[in-house]
C-alpha cells in the first residue's frame, strides 16, 4: 500500500479524544461516529496519534479474540469507513496509509492522551 501523508495545517483545527467517550471535532462541530467497531478502530489511531498502528494491533483492538476470516481485509473496510465519516468535517486524509498499518496524522497534541 502507498503511503499517505497530509499536510500539517490541514489537521490544525482537528481534536481528538479517547479519555472518556471518543471525541472527533473541527472548530465546533463535533463528530459522532455510532459504531462500535469504528470507534475502537480511531481510537487505537488516537491514542498514538502520528505512528503507524500495525494492521494486527488494530485487528487485535477490535475484534479481541474473535478475529474475522481475514483480519487484513476487515481492518482495511474499518479504514475506509472511518476516513468516510470524516469526510463529513474535510479530515478523511488524517487517516494514512503505512506499510502494513495505518497512522493518525495529527500532532500528539491535537490529541486529550498527548496533552497528558
Amino acid at each position: 500500500m502507498p503511503e499517505t501523508t497530509a499536510p500539517a495545517s490541514s489537521s490544525a483545527a482537528v481534536e481528538f479524544g479517547v479519555l472518556g467517550p471518543l471525541r472527533v471535532a473541527l472548530g465546533g462541530t463535533e463528530l459522532e461516529l455510532t459504531a462500535p467497531r469504528l470507534r475502537t478502530f480511531l481510537a487505537a489511531l488516537v491514542v498514538k496519534a502520528g505512528a503507524k498502528v500495525g494492521v494486527n494491533e488494530l485487528a487485535d483492538a477490535v475484534w479481541g479474540a474473535d478475529l474475522p476470516r481475514n483480519p487484513r481485509r476487515a481492518v482495511q473496510l474499518c479504514a475506509v469507513r472511518v476516513r468516510a465519516q470524516l469526510e463529513r468535517i474535510d479530515a478523511a486524509h488524517l487517516v494514512a496509509t503505512c506499510p502494513d498499518g495505518y497512522r493518525l496524522d495529527v500532532p500528539a497534541d491535537r490529541t486529550d492522551v498527548g496533552r497528558m
